[in-house]
Order: C-alpha cells, then structure tokens, then sequence
C-alpha cells in the first residue's frame, strides 16, 4: 500500500491510501470514503468497499494534488502545504 499524508503545517489535512488492488480511501479528521470513479480531477466517493474502482498510481496522484488544492483555497494560503509519500 503506498500512503500520502497532506499537511498544512504540523496539522494533517487528510491521508490518502492507495491499495495493492487500486482501490483508494480518502480519509479527512474522523471520516474516510473510498473512491468510487476518477474524472480527470474530480472524483466519486462511495462509503462501500465493494463499490469502490481500482484506479493506476498516475491518476491517484493527481487527485491528491487537486484535495492539496482544495484544502488551500479553504484554509490559509500561507501556511505551507506538503505532502509525504510511505510504502506500508
């Protein structure tokens, strides 16, 4: 499973999970959904791992750096943004 956490800061915004078999969990505070279908970079969640697509890494890291912009636009544009990449 490849791993990418987004923080602002110190404080992490979400981490984004991207399973051996495509599948990918979105998870943001509490919450988390899986991705159900990946349209350039925007994207359709589902609660249910069944219903979850099976998605290359090309296409899991643009909707990474679309929620790094999104998280931008909705919080403070000076405080710096990064995101880290672990192999679990």
């Amino acid at each position: 499973m490849k791993q990418f956490t987004i923080k602002q800061g110190n404080k992490v915004m979400s981490v984004v999970e991207h399973y051996n078999d495509g599948k990918v969990f979105v998870k943001e505070g509490n919450e988390g959904v899986f991705l159900k279908a990946i349209n350039g970079f925007s994207y359709e969640v589902t609660e249910d791992s069944a219903e979850a697509g099976s998605f290359y890494n090309g296409a899991v890291e643009n909707i990474v750096w679309y929620i790094m912009g999104s998280i931008d636009k909705s919080n403070d544009y000076e405080v710096e943004m990064t995101v880290s990449e672990e192999y679990k």
